[in-house]
């Protein structure tokens, strides 16, 4: 698939994913919905905050990286992009519980260093 057009749906869907978490956000009652209406808030948001670091992960890394084809750049910025959201998605699922401390959110945060470090190193074995 050319990189334009992976662009292109990579943006086209990153909106349609933001469209679909204000539809969750404006009219959906999470008190009477059961646990659809958290699940959809959070499902909705989590890909359109995966879409969006993509994006600017790519874009920031193929215009700070130009030694790289810009094709390398999406696997990078796709995993960064999605540990990120997961993160953003924990940690908003930690203060819904009421269980948000800065000693949790130190551990969220090493736990995906970690897991970041450790795709790193796989990756630069590889080369």
């Amino acid at each position: 698939m050319p990189l334009k057009r992976f662009l292109f749906i990579m943006s086209f869907s990153t909106v349609i994913c933001w469209l679909a978490w204000s539809t969750v956000l404006f009219f959906i009652d999470p008190f009477h919905s059961g646990w659809i209406g958290p699940l959809s808030f959070y499902a909705s948001l989590f890909f359109a905050l995966l879409g969006t670091f993509a994006l600017v992960g790519f874009l920031l890394r193929w215009a700070l990286i130009r030694k790289e084809p810009a094709f390398r750049h999406i696997g990078i910025s796709l995993r960064q992009g999605s540990l990120l959201a997961l993160f953003v998605i924990m940690t908003l699922l930690l203060q819904a519980e009421k269980i948000f401390v800065w000693w949790s959110l130190a551990l969220l945060l090493f736990g995906f260093a970690i897991l970041e470090i450790f795709f790193f190193l796989r990756h630069s074995e590889r080369k």
